[in-house]
C-alpha cells in the first residue's frame, strides 16, 4: 500500500509541473496573439478610443498649398485668376471685359447674323492704340457708321470695343446701335472700371471670360494685324453656327488687292448676374 501511495504521490506530483509548462506556453500564445490584434486594429489609438480617447489620425502626404482665388473690388471673381500675356496688366484685361460688356447690344446683333458687312473707312493708329472707322450694314438693309477700337501690347493687338452712332432719324437695326467704347486706357484704373461696372448692374470680374479673351486674342494676330495695316476695305459676314458654347460667324476680308481671304469671328455668350451678355474672342483666318 505504501508503494502504491508513494506512486501515485509522485504522479500527483508530475502533474502540476506538466501543468505548468503548459500554462507558460498558453500565456506565451495569448501574448503573442494579443500583441498582433494590438498592432492590426490600430494600436494606442485603438485602445485610446475605449478609454474614451480619440486616436491619432493617420498621417497623410502634405498636399500643396491651393492657389488663391483672384479677388476684385467689384465683388465675387470666378476661380483661377487672371492669366495675363506679356504686357497685359490687371487694368487692361479688366478694361477690356469692361468695354466688350458695353459693346455687347452690337456684338449680340453680329452673333445673332443681325449684321452682314462692315466697311472699313480708315484707320487712326499709333503705337499702342488703333482706332477704325467703319460702316455697318444689317440683315433689314439699314445702315450706321461705328468705330471699332484696339489696344497693342507687346507687339499684340487685341480688340476692345465696337462702337457705334444712333444718328437722327434711323430705323430698324441702326436705331438700335450701342454706343460707347474708348482707348484711353491711362486715364482710368481699376476703381473706375469697377465702379462703371456696378453702375450696369455687374459686379461680378468673369475670369473664365476675361482668360478666354486674352489667350485667344493673343495667339490670333495676323487679321488684327492686317486690319491697322489698312490691308481690308470691308468685312463681309456669312451665317452664324452655334458650337459647344460658341456662336462662329464666317467672316470673307475684302483686300486691296482684290484677293478674298476666309476668316471667322468667334463669340462666347454668357449669363452675368443676370445680364445676358455676349463677348468675341476669337477674330482669325481661316
Amino acid at each position: 500500500m505504501t508503494e502504491l501511495t508513494d506512486t501515485a504521490g509522485a504522479r500527483g506530483a508530475r502533474k502540476p509541473k506538466r501543468g505548468v509548462v503548459m500554462s507558460i506556453v498558453l500565456a506565451v500564445l495569448a501574448v503573442g496573439l494579443f500583441a498582433a490584434a494590438f498592432f492590426y486594429v490600430g494600436g494606442m489609438g485603438y485602445v485610446n478610443a475605449l478609454l474614451g480617447g480619440t486616436a491619432p489620425a493617420p498621417a497623410t502626404p502634405a498636399k500643396p498649398a491651393a492657389s488663391k482665388s483672384a479677388t476684385s473690388t467689384a465683388g465675387t471673381t470666378s476661380s483661377g485668376g487672371l492669366n495675363l500675356p506679356s504686357g497685359v496688366d490687371e487694368l487692361l484685361a479688366k478694361r477690356m471685359y469692361l468695354e466688350q460688356i458695353e459693346s455687347s447690344a452690337n456684338l449680340t446683333r453680329l452673333a445673332d447674323g443681325g449684321v452682314t458687312r462692315f466697311v472699313i473707312n480708315g484707320v487712326d493708329a499709333t503705337d499702342t492704340t488703333a482706332t477704325i472707322s467703319l460702316s455697318a450694314f444689317f440683315s433689314d438693309g439699314t445702315s450706321a457708321p461705328g468705330v471699332m477700337y484696339l489696344v497693342k501690347r507687346s507687339g499684340s493687338w487685341y480688340f476692345l470695343a465696337i462702337g457705334g452712332m444712333n444718328l437722327p432719324g434711323a430705323s430698324g437695326l441702326a436705331g438700335g446701335v450701342g454706343t460707347g467704347g474708348s482707348t484711353e486706357i491711362v486715364e482710368s484704373n481699376v476703381a473706375d472700371v469697377t465702379e462703371t461696372l456696378l453702375e450696369l448692374g455687374i459686379k461680378t470680374f468673369d475670369t473664365g471670360v476675361i482668360n478666354s479673351i486674352l489667350s485667344q486674342q493673343a495667339v490670333n494676330q495676323p487679321v488684327f494685324k492686317d486690319v491697322v495695316a489698312g490691308t481690308y476695305t470691308a468685312l463681309e459676314m456669312g451665317k452664324p453656327s452655334a458650337g459647344a458654347g460658341t456662336i462662329s460667324v464666317p467672316v470673307t476680308l475684302k483686300s486691296k488687292s482684290g484677293a478674298d481671304v476666309a476668316g471667322r469671328i468667334v463669340l462666347i455668350k454668357s449669363s452675368i448676374d443676370g445680364h445676358d451678355l455676349t463677348f468675341l474672342t476669337t477674330f482669325n483666318k481661316q
